[in-house]
């Protein structure tokens, strides 16, 4: 009836049989009607998920009810011995050896398990090709290497190692050593040839050491020469534990890859890199043009890998290419580096983790033993980093630890050139959540939130949260310092992340919270026709040098809980775009360049939030609520200006809220919109209202709070400066400046040729006179208009 049945953390044992439930007599369906078997094989015509299979899962798999009355998880595979190969069955390891000289095609068919104690060089040199498969379904053997001072499979050029339905393939506790150079700890593949290990129940390489006294190893476990692949695909299992490279210098404590060489972990049930050591690529290491590629696979976990370069799990070189895609829940923890301590990525590198389950980067650490710098506590890259469509993805307690100093970093990204990027996509629903600091240089380019392909190759939006947070900061750091706090300035840094290339947000949300601070110093952009969403909120910072809403682009901007955002350029709204920009108990401090808003734009001030800036232009349509205060933050020899040019609809300009300040200069053109909310707006500078005999009249909005006295006086400013009427109006030296009739400069239903227009330079009040009253007049109720004996009146106005 829609109830899902999950099985997690299955596949370690023959990774072809699971048995679900015992003693069943008889299955129903959700309707409670007999559920019919087939004849044939007495089993469930079912087949699971074959894009994403669960941990133990596989493709094609069918339930089957047994003769005793166990309900199973079943996978028949083809074990037919394959063209061009004899076939040798082998029933135990002394028969096994006997066919080690063979110079042609064999498969070798094991009807029992094999195993093979300190063994010396079993496989070393073969002549040709080698495929080793169970013998039937009904004997499903496994085959094991323990305990052997040789490295036991040697595959030559251009030949391949193929081994398949096994119950287990096991390689443990060898120690391979040389006076040189050596490669390939338990497999070593020649230039041009490959491994593939496919359908097994479990892959097992454990405790594999390779030393090479004084000079280079590669490949604790596995080594790969030049365009060679190796290839595990749909086992029940894979883990590669604690297996160790050991030399002058060595890399890939698991797996190594040369150069052109495909390394390949993909559709298994688990895979597991746990506590591999090497220099460089403490689990895995690929050279230059290589790739490494898992995917497909159930649970994907790289925990407590070592190294004491670069990449403590994965290290990619020049032009390689690193893919985890279409897993279940991937896991980095606990890995350790010099620089790059889950991944590192050199320069033109690919790094991608594209439509996986859950992805998390916790509990890694780079350090340097001097005060040397060590970057990246999740990933370091020189070339590109992609992050889309996963489900949610968690970086945090990642550490870059400098000699003594302290900071939590997630990811460092060099940005030295044009073609460096980063890119983050989180789906709709999901959140890519950075609890440490991000770095980026200034050459690479930054895509926040654009589309991404989905797995049947669909183009999605992503819609999603991308998050900065300093919400566990302080005992992040703690923790990583052993119980001791962190310093102010670690705590600080631990929680600004600065980018300094161009970045773009093409849509969802842009989050940073908690005291976090987000320097995006190369500007950002909202792209055209994008809707999206920033949010700064419970005193995190948001740093633009520059900020544009693209063309029919809209951008909501919301800053709470004593939040800032200040930028250093112009932020500006390009035609057909809008923005909103709402700011609660913050400051919004724009520099001493423009803010330029478009029609369908708003600016919200409220409960004490603060707008600097200077400059503001609102074109038609556009609107600001003032419930704030508004500063100018230019020099004084260049007053700021606040310009309110060609509004021709009905949406009001300037709508002022119970604090009402502007400290500046306001002019109010022909067709402007006013509307004053609660109380008067005060003008420390000049106020223009530029409107001639032919020019369109400025609309008034009168809400209720605005008030008069008992000479039916409406204020509408009062003005610190000089107050001009018309064009070329200038203001008077006398008592009364201007006592003219209102409808030569405001239009409004309730406006009469009654109705005048008056500035008193004795109050610096520019107020309404003789205006009708058409509500209910309670007791004053503001110190600030008390001395105008004013009382609160609703008045509304019609648009002609």
């Amino acid at each position: 009836g829609g109830t899902e049945l999950q099985l997690l953390n299955v596949g370690n044992g023959d990774g072809r049989v699971y048995n679900l439930f015992a003693d069943i007599y008889g299955l129903k369906d959700a309707n409670g009607n007999a559920l019919v078997l087939s004849a044939d094989n007495n089993a469930a015509a079912l087949y699971f998920d074959a894009e994403r299979p669960g941990t133990g899962f596989w493709k094609n798999a069918t339930l089957q009810l047994s003769a005793d009355g166990t309900l199973q998880l079943v996978r028949y595979t083809d074990i037919s011995v394959p063209t061009g190969y004899r076939a040798v069955t082998v029933d135990e390891a002394a028969d096994f050896t006997r066919y080690v000289t063979l110079t042609s095609d064999v498969a070798f068919r094991l009807a029992e398990d094999v195993g093979f104690e300190s063994s010396t060089a079993v496989m070393s040199n073969l002549a040709a090709s080698r495929y080793f498969t169970s013998a039937s379904v009904e004997a499903l053997a496994a085959i094991a290497f323990r305990n052997s001072k040789d490295r036991m499979f040697y595959v030559k050029e251009n030949e391949t190692l193929i081994m398949k339905a096994l119950r287990a393939v096991t390689f443990e506790d060898m120690a391979v050593s040389a006076d040189e150079a050596i490669s390939g700890g338990a497999i070593y593949v020649s230039d041009n040839s490959d491994i593939t290990m496919e359908d097994n129940g479990a892959v097992i390489f454990s405790r594999t050491t390779l030393t090479a006294n004084g000079d280079e190893a590669r490949g604790g476990a596995l080594y790969a020469g030049d365009a060679s692949s190796v290839v595990l695909n749909g086992n029940g299992s894979v883990e590669f534990l604690e297996n160790t490279a050991v030399g002058s210098s060595s890399s890939g404590g698991a797996i190594y890859g040369n150069a052109n060489s495909t390394i390949t972990l993909s559709d298994n049930g688990s895979v597991e890199l746990i506590g591999n050591t090497a220099s460089s690529g403490g689990a895995i290491y690929g050279s230059a043009d290589s790739t490494i590629m898992l995917s497909d696979n159930g649970s994907v976990e790289f925990i407590g890998n070592t190294a004491s370069d670069l990449g403590g799990a994965i290290d990619g070189f020049t032009n390689s290419t690193i893919t985890l895609s279409g897993n279940g829940n991937v896991t980095f923890s606990g890995n350790t580096a010099r620089h790059g301590a889950a991944i590192y990525g050199h320069v033109d590198s690919t790094i991608r983790l594209s439509r996986n389950g859950s992805v998390e980067f916790i509990g890694n650490t780079v350090s340097s033993s001097d005060s040397s710098a060590a970057y990246g506590g999740a990933i370091y890259s020189s070339g590109s980093v992609t992050i889309d469509g996963n489900d949610d993805v968690t970086f945090a307690r990642n550490v870059e630890k400098s000699g003594s100093i302290y900071r939590l970093r997630s990811l460092y990204l060099a940005g030295d050139s044009s073609t460096d990027k980063l890119s983050l996509s989180a789906g709709k629903g999901q959140s890519i959540s950075f609890y440490d600091s991000v770095y980026m240089g200034a050459k690479g380019s930054v895509a926040l939130n654009a589309d991404y392909t989905d797995a049947e190759g669909v183009m999605q939006k992503a819609s999603g949260t991308i998050l900065f947070s300093g919400a566990t900061t302080e005992e992040d750091l703690k923790n990583a310092k052993a119980g001791v706090a962190g310093t102010d300035a670690e705590i600080l840094n631990s929680r600004t992340s600065e980018i300094n290339s161009a970045a773009t947000l093409y849509g969802g949300t842009l989050q940073v919270q908690d005291k976090a601070v987000l320097k995006l110093n190369g500007g950002l952009t909202v792209a055209e026709g994008s809707t999206a969403s920033l949010q700064v909120q419970d005193g995190a910072t948001l740093n633009l040098s520059s900020m544009t809403i693209a063309k029919d682009a809209q951008a909501s901007i919301e800053l709470s809980g004593g939040s800032a955002m200040t930028a250093s350029g112009q932020v500006s709204v390009a035609a057909g775009g809008s923005a909103t920009l709402k700011v609660q108990e913050s400051e919004v401090n724009l520099g001493r360049n423009a803010l330029a808003l478009t029609s369908g734009s708003l600016v919200e001030l409220q409960n004490g939030a603060s707008l600097s800036l200077s400059e503001l232009t609102v074109a038609a349509g556009a609107e600001l609520k003032a419930g704030g205060y508004i500063a100018p933050v230019a020099e004084a020899a260049k007053p700021v200006a606040f310009s309110l040019e060609g509004i021709e609809s009905d949406t009001p300009i300037v709508n002022t809220g119970s604090v009402n300040h502007v400290e500046g200069n306001l002019r109010l053109s022909g067709g402007s919109t006013l509307n004053l909310q609660d109380s008067y707006l005060t003008v420390t500078g000049d106020l223009v209202l530029d409107v001639t005999a032919e020019s369109e009249k400025v609309v008034v909005e009168l809400t209720p709070g605005i008030a008069k006295d008992e000479l039916s006086q409406v204020v509408l400013f009062e003005v610190g400066g000089t107050v001009a009427f018309g064009e070329n109006g200038t203001a008077s030296d006398s008592e009364v400046v201007y006592y003219q009739f209102a409808e030569d400069y405001f239009t409004g239903d309730w406006i009469s040729q009654d109705t005048w227009l008056v500035y008193d330079r004795n109050t610096n009040l520019v107020y309404l006179e003789g205006v009708n009253i058409i509500a209910a007049v309670p007791e004053p109720t503001s110190s600030m208009l008390g001395l105008m004996g004013l009382v609160a009146f609703t008045l509304r106005r019609r648009r002609k």
